[in-house]
């Protein structure tokens, strides 16, 4: 039945007391998170006020070009976003990773959601701490969350700039190729090529990715965003408070391979009985989330807003895409002796 893995991820929140049915995070508002991220917003104000009044003084000035432009109005959403609390989001599940049709579930873990644009576009303004989103809740359940992200790709793709989310399509198309089984291994193989096609333009490459969108699931450790300067990372009690709750969230996802963003992302996975894949690369390993044997792989990377080193152009994804390979062929292998 459709959707079975959202229901079951939604009434995990629920029962929780994660979330309220109009996905509120009660954690949030009963436990230090709130403190904590307070402190964060406040020791940015100086900084804050600083970059708002010379955008202020900059916006007086003229434009000379349109990449200007777009620098000054995302300087712009920046400012606008400080300190604005959207409260928790469900992980996306993508519809084809529901239905394991690429025979590879593949899960990214990343930190914290970040700051989307603000719903206050009030400018100027005066500094406000940590104030209160005026999104709609239902599009962070977990079915608001996947029309969301699957309709907003519908245009144009997975856009350069958004150098996280093209960061994790370009390492998942990679992983898929060597790990998917099935119709859905040419699929991947064809977004490759296209991403190694030197004649390919950029608009090619974009649009080919969100092809991948459907394939993978995406959670963060860390379920609110508080709209810290640059993006910056929420603060820790807030992975305190948040990381246990991926005991819960993992097993009815039920990924084949994690993929962790980053270094507190990685430190989660250390929660779930990890073996030692090789020597040789310290940033794989085997994971145990139900019964006794190594059922996921997980590869822990860098996040991609610090860069590609272990994406594209880097050496250690080729060493990813062989692990999962094997993985998989393992895995498939103990599946059918299972099932003689």
């Amino acid at each position: 039945m459709a959707d079975d893995m959202l229901e079951e991820l939604m009434n995990f929140y629920i029962e929780m007391g994660i979330y309220s049915c109009e996905f509120h995070c009660k954690h949030f508002e009963e436990g230090p998170c709130k403190e904590a991220a307070k402190k964060a917003i406040f020791r940015e104000k100086k900084a804050w006020e600083d970059r708002t009044k010379a955008l202020c003084d900059r916006e007086t000035m003229p434009v000379t070009s349109d990449h200007e432009r777009e620098k000054l109005e995302e300087e712009k959403k920046a400012l606008l976003r400080h300190g604005q609390f959207t409260q928790a989001s469900s992980a996306y599940v993508g519809p084809e990773y529901e239905g394991n049709g690429s025979g590879c579930r593949l899960l990214f873990l990343s930190l914290d959601p970040g700051s989307e644009d603000s719903s206050d576009n009030t400018w100027p303004r005066q500094f406000r701490g940590l104030w209160d989103s005026r999104d709609d809740p239902s599009r962070r359940t977990p079915r608001g969350r996947r029309a969301e992200i699957i309709k907003g790709l519908e245009k144009d793709g997975v856009k350069r700039e958004w150098v996280h989310w093209y960061g994790t399509h370009w390492l998942a198309a990679r992983i898929l190729q060597k790990a998917a089984d099935g119709p859905a291994s040419d699929l991947f193989r064809g977004v490759c090529e296209v991403l190694d096609d030197r004649r390919a333009n950029r608009t090619e490459k974009e649009r080919k990715l969100r092809e991948v969108t459907p394939y993978f699931a995406h959670a963060n450790v860390v379920k609110c965003s508080i709209g810290r300067l640059g993006n910056a990372q929420a603060p820790p009690r807030m992975y305190k408070n948040c990381r246990a709750y991926l005991k819960g969230e993992l097993p009815i996802l039920k990924p084949d391979i994690i993929v962790a963003q980053g270094r507190e992302a990685g430190e989660v996975l250390k929660e779930f009985d990890p073996r030692d894949f090789d020597i040789f690369n310290h940033r794989l390993q085997y994971l145990i989330l139900n019964g006794n044997q190594p059922d996921v792989l997980g590869i822990q990377t860098i996040h991609p807003r610090n860069g590609v080193s272990l994406t594209e152009g880097g050496p250690k994804w080729r060493d990813f895409t062989t692990a999962a390979r094997d993985f998989m062929t393992w895995k498939r292998r103990q599946a059918g002796a299972h099932a003689g």
